[in-house]
């Protein structure tokens, strides 16, 4: 369903079809008696943008669904600039948030003073690599917050935004000489890989969303398949099939790699069963992995856990947590081993020069 939706609003954003075609494209038409005349239509299309809305504050799979309403709101009446960029939104939240692209533009002309449309259409053509566009979108958008602060910090992340397109001009123009090969098959499959760990030896471990996933289930969330630890080894004939990893580490949630220590035999995992995801030890025991045991309160906290990585010397375990009392969303945090007791000291902040009023994530040491 979310590719005819997305070749429909394609088709609406070049130009709209039914409803007001012979009107100005830059003129924004609201949802009222004075611009959608037939009693009837104007009904169906603010009950559509109410069950748009409503599927929308859900969030996750969901979002499709707020399109598709939306969309039915859209064929009567195409030019409206809040419609335009409630598409856009759940777009930018979705598989493909790139093609937000067309819809924010929209909006941005049909009502240049719609609140932070300017920030969302330059966060879509940073998301298409139009850098320059994207900074002036930006730069229009602080002139507004300098006046009135957006009451939601990400909306206030301008300045960081702005140098995030400013790299990209600056990577784009002084392109570094590399090759990048894609692993292949038969590790890399249509579902996503990522947190890839290597043990020199020849063991690849890594986080994948696959329909053989443990439960076999669906994560709300994102509508895409709950995370598993896989495993694959190197031989004479290249990389091995991928399994799910032996033993006890898969469960019925999201299980994701996050570390391993250099001898390969324990490895630190992440779980969201609980606090909104904790970090995990597991060790390997003969060919398999050990249920996982939660690190202690010194590093799980209420709040999350995400990254993990422990020094060379094994003195320092660092990681990412979102806990309160930070300097931003999520901060990086640093724990002493005692070697007498066996046990992680308490955790400590690394500070403002690390540390920002953004968020700090994927630790590595």
């Amino acid at each position: 369903m979310l590719y005819r939706v997305l070749l429909m609003l394609a088709l609406l954003a070049l130009g709209g079809k039914g409803f007001a075609q012979s009107a100005a494209r830059s003129v924004n038409v609201p949802f009222d008696q004075a611009h959608v005349a037939d009693e009837a239509q104007l009904k169906a299309a603010l009950a559509a943008i109410r069950k748009g809305d409503e599927l929308a504050s859900k969030g996750g799979i969901d979002h499709t669904a707020a399109i598709a309403a939306y969309q039915q709101a859209m064929d009567i009446n195409p030019n409206n600039a809040e419609l335009n960029c409630k598409v856009g939104v759940c777009l930018l939240n979705g598989p493909m948030p790139a093609s937000a692209l067309p819809l924010l533009q929209r909006a941005a002309v049909l009502d240049p003073a719609l609140p932070r449309v300017h920030y969302l259409l330059g966060y879509a053509l940073q998301l298409n690599a139009r850098w320059a566009e994207a900074i002036a979108a930006y730069q229009r958008h602080a002139e507004i917050i300098r006046r009135t602060p957006d009451p939601d910090r990400t909306y206030n992340m301008v300045e960081k935004r702005v140098l995030e397109c400013r790299s990209g001009l600056e990577l784009m123009n002084a392109p570094a000489k590399a090759m990048v090969s894609n692993i292949g098959g038969p590790v890399n499959s249509p579902a996503a890989e990522y947190g890839a760990l290597l043990d020199g030896k020849g063991n690849l471990y890594f986080t994948s969303r696959r329909p053989q996933t443990t439960g076999g289930k669906l994560n709300k969330v994102n509508n895409s398949w709950f995370e598993d630890v896989f495993h694959s080894s190197w031989g004479a004939q290249g990389w091995s099939t991928p399994q799910p990893l032996a033993g006890l580490v898969n469960g019925p949630r999201n299980d994701a790699t996050v570390s391993l220590s250099p001898d390969g035999r324990r490895m630190v995992v992440y779980r969201d069963e609980r606090n909104g995801g904790d970090l995990f030890t597991t060790d390997m025991e003969g060919s398999a992995w050990s249920q996982p045991v939660p690190m202690p309160p010194v590093v799980n906290s209420p709040a999350q856990e995400s990254s993990a990585w422990r020094s060379a010397d094994g003195n320092w375990l660092y990681f990412v947590s979102s806990r309160e009392g930070g300097f931003g969303g999520s901060d990086i945090y640093r724990c002493p081993w005692d070697w007498k007791l066996a046990s992680w000291g308490a955790a400590e902040n690394l500070g403002p020069d690390v540390n920002t009023m953004y968020d700090e994530e994927g630790v590595y040491a």
